[in-house]
């Protein structure tokens, strides 16, 4: 028996909608000059669990240092270059702003702005110079990792 021309239409849409299996390729070609290059998905998953088993293991093994600090308008702290640090975070204490900068001494109109309460962690881990200022005297934390070599 033959299906009216709207029914099936309503079908041959119902049935587009359905989730049907893509054809994944297993492996993708990465061209690059003079170089063709073989990615296999899997192989990432084997390279993020193999980076993050070794930055867990980085981690484990560092000493954390706790600094707490005062500042003031006349002062600048600097928390000098280090390769092996492994781990920062800067917490504002006090009532008054403090300003953040990397390997450049900061001040109101080019630093990174740390207000009252606040806290940084970047997700990337500075190696540089840090110098912290501000225009009022205030207090914070200094929270850091050094890799034990």
């Amino acid at each position: 028996m033959a299906l009216p021309n709207d029914i099936r239409q309503q079908q041959i849409i119902r049935d587009s909608m359905r989730l049907k299996p893509r054809a994944v390729p297993q492996q993708v070609a990465v061209a690059q000059p003079n170089t063709v290059q073989v990615f296999d998905p899997q192989m990432l998953n084997v390279f993020t669990s193999t980076m993050e088993r070794h930055l867990s293991a980085l981690r484990r093994q560092a000493t954390f240092l706790s600094q707490p600090f005062t500042t003031d308008p006349t002062k600048s702290i600097l928390l000098r270059e280090r390769e092996n640090r492994t781990y920062f975070l800067i917490q504002n204490t006090g009532a008054n702003s403090m300003f953040i900068g990397f390997d450049f001494q900061p001040t109101a109109t080019n630093g990174l702005n740390l207000v009252a309460g606040a806290f940084a962690e970047p997700y990337q881990v500075p190696t540089n110079d840090i110098w912290l200022s501000c225009t009022l005297a205030t207090t914070g934390i200094l929270i850091y990792a050094i890799g034990n070599d």
